[in-house]
């Protein structure tokens, strides 16, 4: 998740949760895992959106409304990126800018200097401090999909007998 380089999260236990959602069958199981993945990202854009207000102050809003999630799946393996977005009418393709800042700059043919920006992070801080409690929640919801799509089986099987 993120600006730049990625960042991730595991969970221990996974294997237990994993041989679970394989035994409710592949769509069920995928469908709780991207929303064990899906809550937690909201939460990271939610608070990168907060943070994002407390460290700048002129914005056009063009950066706020650009933090969003992306989901990818490649190989198996289900991600959301969340970060500015800068296709689909979206402008963030400053963020990186704000974030991690720039070197002084010099322009063009005269070599006028036009400064430089100092970093003020907004992404990172909101992935941080919300690193334990999104695995904790996410551990949550995938032992709640679980336990309901057990239930909604066996009351279904206990239809069919």
């Amino acid at each position: 998740m993120g600006i730049g380089k990625g960042t991730g999260m595991q969970i221990h236990g996974a294997m237990e949760l994993d041989a679970k959602l394989a035994a409710l069958g592949r769509k069920v199981g995928k469908r709780i895992a991207r929303r064990a993945i899906r809550v937690p990202a909201e939460r990271v854009r939610n608070r990168a959106k907060l943070n994002l207000a407390r460290v700048t102050t002129e914005r056009t809003g063009e950066l706020d409304r650009s933090i969003g999630l992306k989901f990818i799946e490649r190989k198996g393996v289900a991600t959301y990126i969340v970060g500015p977005r800068i296709s689909g009418g979206f402008k963030g393709f400053h963020g990186h800018l704000i974030e991690f800042g720039t070197r002084p700059r010099v322009q063009g043919l005269f070599g006028r200097y036009v400064g430089a920006v100092k970093p003020r992070p907004f992404l990172r801080p909101a992935f941080d401090s919300l690193r334990e409690s999104n695995l904790v929640l996410m551990r949550k919801i995938l032992r709640e999909g679980i336990e309901r799509e057990a239930r909604k089986a066996a009351n279904a099987a206990g239809r069919a007998a």
